[in-house]
């Protein structure tokens, strides 16, 4: 016979109950959690360190860099050409 898709299950809704995590369970799941928070504080503070270091070498860097292109617009020299007009138009 075709039944309906409708149809209710006989089968109360509470008849699959999850079992309840006992003291032993959550004292795991505390001591993992503290390990795992333990291990990323860890390596947060050591990318902090590196990041401090990249910041102090990056800024080193910068001041050279920056002394380079001081360096670079001091060195202009001044010359003084001075032509003589009779002596250019004989040469042409």
């Amino acid at each position: 016979m075709l039944t309906s898709s409708t149809e209710i299950s006989s089968a109360p809704r509470d008849a699959v109950v999850a079992a309840r995590p006992s003291l032993d369970d959550w004292q795991k799941l505390y001591a993992y959690s503290e390990e795992a928070l333990g291990k990323i504080a860890t390596e947060i503070r050591s990318i902090d360190d590196q990041r401090t270091d990249l910041t102090t070498k990056k800024d080193t860097i910068q001041k050279q860099l920056d002394g380079l292109h001081g360096s670079r617009t001091k060195n202009v020299k001044n010359v003084k050409v001075r032509i003589d007009a009779a002596t250019a138009a004989n040469s042409m």
